[in-house]
């Protein structure tokens, strides 16, 4: 199932021509949603860099050092920061254990600490932003079905006591709650081919005979409906209702015309299927590169708009075969082997192996969204937020976080933003959350994860400047 390009912006498009007459449907709830789409993308990174192995050059530009190069084709299109760490606000006020990487794990994209029982970080008691966006995007009926709400991933590796680091909005959130209790993560595929089922497998039962809330939820073209139950729904409407629609259906199909003669011919397919994958360590890059095709399709054809990565999780032991990197540290030391957390301990001028072979992965993503000119530029609508564990040794400051994409316009993209390690700059951390939020069209959301009053002052305006 293909759509040229002149179709894809045709149906984007009609929908947006009917939204003067979206009252009148009710019980359309996509009809009522046709604003600009957005899109996030959230990648998390088991531990970090060591503080040897620096993040950005000197200058107000991002030049990427070793471990990071890979992201340098981006640079005009991303925010990255100094000095950016949450390490203080850890020591104030988290109570548990494994502050190095329990904690931070769960402060990235939640805001807050983890909770903790009997001084052992359990759980996130805080939504991740992605899913307040997603609870927010359900809530206004953005997005009517909760399981394409967001697309997670967990890439094969090992995790920490806590399995996902993004956490689930509980049944009696509401925008900027934050709990004292265990949060459930969200649930997190494996294999390719169970989001290639749950974000395309109901594509093949969308058919002429389709009734109305189907095409909608599918997000096809009113004029798709047969003309008979069009009809139906424009006899069931007032005067001024009906005066409308034949307005708009004239319309529609003067633009209709008007991209007949569109010669760029984009063809968006969906992927074949990829079937069942060898998800362990030694196919970690065929994987991923299926995750990315999916991610960029799904976004192109507005399947999901949210989707998080995550490598392994907390504290992981993340293996990379491909790397050919060996035994580190001494037999029967649970900090030794040939992982990532390993090579932390005992030898840190090989993390930046590590680094980069993540940022490889980031940037085929990447690359993907950016187009190559015969597809359409969708980081310009997104924002890939990329965060880790730690910067410094296993310590939460300079912290290596980057943003790609201007989210439509409301990144202001290119730069190097300076924030701060000290307990007074973590207010930029939920800042940085809160301006995902907002950038994704989830305006009344005011607070994003702890709510002392020292750590909120809005989105910080080095973003958006």
């Amino acid at each position: 199932m293909s759509q040229k390009r002149r179709d894809f912006l045709r149906h984007a498009a009609l929908g947006g021509l009917l939204a003067p007459i979206a009252a009148y449907f009710p019980e359309i709830p996509e009809a009522r949603a046709m604003d600009d789409r957005t899109h996030l993308v959230l990648v998390f990174l088991p531990n970090g860099k060591v503080q040897e192995n620096p993040f950005l050059g000197a200058g107000n530009t991002p030049v990427f050092e070793d471990g990071f190069r890979p992201y340098q084709p981006f640079a005009d299109r991303c925010i990255a920061f100094r000095e950016y760490g949450f390490q203080a606000f850890i020591s104030r006020e988290y109570e548990g254990d494994h502050g190095g990487h329990i904690a931070p794990g769960m402060v990235m994209f939640t805001g807050d600490v983890p909770h903790s029982v009997g001084g052992a970080g359990q759980a996130g008691r805080a939504p991740s932003i992605d899913q307040i966006v997603a609870w927010d995007y359900l809530r206004r009926d953005v997005i009517t079905n909760p399981l394409r709400a967001s697309l997670n991933i967990k890439m094969t590796g090992s995790s920490f006591r806590i399995g996902s680091q993004f956490v689930a909005a509980p049944s009696d959130y509401s925008l900027g709650r934050t709990y004292n209790r265990e949060l459930a993560g969200v649930s997190q595929l494996g294999q390719p081919q169970q989001g290639f089922e749950l974000l395309f497998g109901d594509l093949a039962g969308v058919n002429r005979g389709a009734t109305v809330d189907e095409l909608w939820a599918y997000g096809q073209s009113v004029l798709d409906v047969p003309a008979a139950e069009l009809q139906s729904i424009r006899s069931q409407l007032p005067v001024e209702g009906a005066r409308l629609v034949d307005e708009h259906l004239d319309a529609l199909r003067d633009l209709e015309r008007s991209l007949e003669d569109d010669g760029s011919g984009e063809t968006i397919t969906p992927p074949d299927p990829p079937g069942e994958m060898n998800t362990s360590d030694t196919n970690h890059v065929a994987v991923f590169e299926s995750w990315a095709d999916l991610i960029d399709v799904a976004f192109r054809l507005d399947r999901t708009r949210i989707a998080t990565v995550q490598f392994g999780g907390i504290a992981s032991r993340f293996q990379v075969p491909d790397l050919g990197l060996g035994f580190v540290g001494n037999r029967g030391d649970s900090n030794s082997g040939t992982d990532h957390h390993s090579y932390t301990h005992w030898r840190g001028a090989e993390v930046p192996a590590f680094m980069n072979w993540y940022a490889e992965r980031v940037a085929s993503l990447l690359g993907r969204l950016q187009g190559d000119g015969s597809r359409a530029d969708m980081l310009a609508s997104s924002a890939l937020m990329v965060g880790m564990e730690f910067g410094r040794n296993h310590n939460a400051r300079d912290v290596p976080i980057t943003i790609f994409g201007e989210c439509s316009g409301y990144f202001d993209t290119g730069k190097v933003v300076t924030y701060g390690n000290d307990l007074e700059h973590f207010r930029l951390h939920t800042g940085t959350l809160l301006a995902l939020g907002r950038a994704m069209g989830v305006a009344e959301l005011e607070t994003v994860g702890h709510q002392g009053a020292d750590y909120q002052n809005g989105v910080p305006a080095a973003l958006r400047e």
